[in-house]
This record gives structure tokens, C-alpha cells and sequence, in this order.
């Protein structure tokens, strides 16, 4: 009986073996005619990226113009003719004891507005700042007030824009 064990499972551990040898693409002999093969070599490489975008930020009393940091590409692997699209959706700094009372402010990116960007490698990225108009600044009530910008990353089909 022992026996009899001991064979099978030395039987289920060569074949266990035997499953995770190579396996090969051609065999060539002394007497092979033509004396050469060709193996096939391949690979997948995963798509993957990286966003950077802003950390959070304070806009000094009467500044029109903050810097925001950037939002830009720090790693890709994209396949030919993707890219991934940074948009944006930003409102408005709301006073923190009095929801009534607002701020409003604009990304930009330069001198336009920044709504969004297109990537298609890594190491591209867009500097922005944040505007509130001095019209603003003076008719805003005293107080805190907090706002937030929403960035959504997607990954799809190159517009060339």
C-alpha cells in the first residue's frame, strides 16, 4: 500500500513537472536541412498613466490672479492615437456661515479659460491660476469661504486637438 502511494505520487509530481517545462518552438539536428529556426517573441505592455493635478490652494484677499500649480501628464504608456483628457468643472467659493453668499472665480490657463486639455505624453502639463475679478473682491462679504474644482481624467481616441 505504501508503496503503491508513494508511486502515485511520484507519478502526479513528474507530471506536475513535466507542465511547467518550456516548451520548445523547433528542434535542429546535425542532420536538419535548413540548420536554422525562428521563434517568435512577444510582449504586452500595459496601458497606464499618471495625473498630477493642484494641491489645495489659498487665494489671498484681493488677488486677481493665484498660482494653481499645474495639471499635466507625469507617466504614460498610451496606446498610438489615445491620449487622456483632463476636464474640469469649477463653481463658485461659498462663505462658510452663509451658503447666499459667493465669490466667483475662473481657472485659467494664460489668458483663457482652462476647461480641459488633451494629453498624449507624459511630461506634457498646463499652468494655471486662478482669477477673481477686483469687482468681486469688492462687493464680497466679509467671512471664510471654500470651493473646490472637480478634475475628471478619461482615456480614449486622440482628437489631435
Amino acid at each position: 500500500m505504501k508503496k503503491k502511494l508513494l508511486s502515485c505520487l511520484l507519478a502526479a509530481a513528474m507530471t506536475f513537472s513535466a507542465a511547467s517545462m518550456g516548451v520548445s518552438a523547433a528542434t535542429i539536428h546535425q542532420d536538419s536541412d535548413p540548420q536554422s529556426a525562428v521563434t517568435q517573441i512577444t510582449t504586452q505592455v500595459p496601458i497606464s498613466y499618471t495625473v498630477t493635478i493642484p494641491e489645495d490652494t489659498t487665494i489671498a484677499f484681493e488677488d486677481t490672479e493665484t498660482d494653481f500649480g499645474s495639471v499635466g501628464l507625469t507617466a504614460a504608456q498610451l496606446e498610438a492615437g489615445k491620449s487622456v483628457t483632463v476636464t474640469i468643472q469649477a463653481g463658485l467659493l461659498v462663505n462658510t456661515d452663509d451658503s447666499a453668499k459667493t465669490i466667483p472665480y475662473t481657472v485659467m490657463a494664460g489668458e483663457e479659460e482652462f476647461t480641459g486639455a488633451e494629453y498624449t505624453a507624459a511630461g506634457q502639463s498646463t499652468d494655471l491660476t486662478l482669477a477673481v475679478a477686483q469687482d468681486d473682491w469688492n462687493k464680497a462679504y466679509a467671512g471664510s469661504y471654500q470651493g473646490t474644482v472637480t478634475f475628471t481624467i478619461a482615456y480614449g481616441d486622440s482628437t489631435g486637438a
